[in-house]
């Protein structure tokens, strides 16, 4: 190899799971703007404020952050209603999703399903603070693991989440 060429360092599989999860971003920022209702509260200005500014309604951000997790579509995945899936075990450097999650992080999580164009086939948003209250976030279904890197994951079915009340919307409903 010559001085002046340069070699690429080959890409991680987190690096690449984030790259292919980045072309979703414009169908999760849509859905997440779709549904302003969940995320947004209107209410009637208070008098003073409609008095002195000319302000009829103010809008209130309710909890805004949140976390995604586009999933590929495969046979035998359930994509017409996957699992919420948080990884149980720390990451290089820091805490699991899971522990994150059962610690006050994120106020919504989007679960979704890929389409293959960067779109999403399906999609269900879980109400977190609702999803701690209810004790499901140290209650998962089932524990899974991936056989090509051994990451393992705890999961919880859709159908336990709306059980509870958890889920505030999804594409099917």
């Amino acid at each position: 190899m010559s001085p002046t060429t340069t070699r690429t360092r080959p890409r991680s599989p987190v690096r690449a799971a984030w790259s292919w999860s980045d072309t979703h971003n414009g169908a999760v920022r849509d859905v997440l703007l779709d549904l302003g209702r969940v995320f947004v509260t209107a209410s009637p200005a208070p008098l003073a404020l409609d008095r002195h500014a000319g302000t009829d309604v103010v809008l209130t951000l309710d909890r805004g952050r949140v976390a995604v997790r586009v999933r590929r579509a495969f046979v035998g995945h359930g994509s017409a209603r996957p699992d919420l899936t948080l990884r149980a075990r720390p990451g290089p450097g820091g805490a699991s999703e899971w522990s994150k999650i059962r610690a006050g992080a994120a106020d919504w999580y989007l679960v979704g399903v890929s389409d293959g164009a960067g779109g999403l086939a399906v999609w269900y948003v879980v109400d977190l603070a609702h999803f701690r209250r209810s004790g499901l976030v140290d209650s998962p279904d089932d524990t899974q693991q991936n056989a090509t890197d051994g990451v393992v994951f705890a999961a919880w079915r859709f159908d336990t989440l709306n059980a509870a009340g958890c889920i505030v919307a999804a594409s099917w409903c």
